[in-house]
């Protein structure tokens, strides 16, 4: 895993939004508390690296994304 430094450098320099939990009391609830529109409701899935998501859960979902790690 990349340092954090190197991976905030390099999502910006890609022109990604960086997205971050944040369980402090500074952090808004939501988006949609920031003023920002509201994000849809959802659920994320996410599977072990081996294995990945199971096929039950690729034909249960909506849409399929990929994560990339930088």
């Amino acid at each position: 895993v990349a340092p954090p430094e190197r991976t905030s450098t390099a999502a910006q320099a890609d022109g990604r939004q960086l997205w971050v939990t944040d369980f402090s009391e500074a952090a808004p609830l939501c988006a949609h508390a920031a003023g920002e529109p509201a994000l849809p409701r959802l659920a994320v899935v996410v599977g072990s690296e081996g294995a990945g998501v199971s096929k039950t859960m690729l034909a249960a979902a909506d849409r399929r994304g990929c994560l990339p790690l930088l």
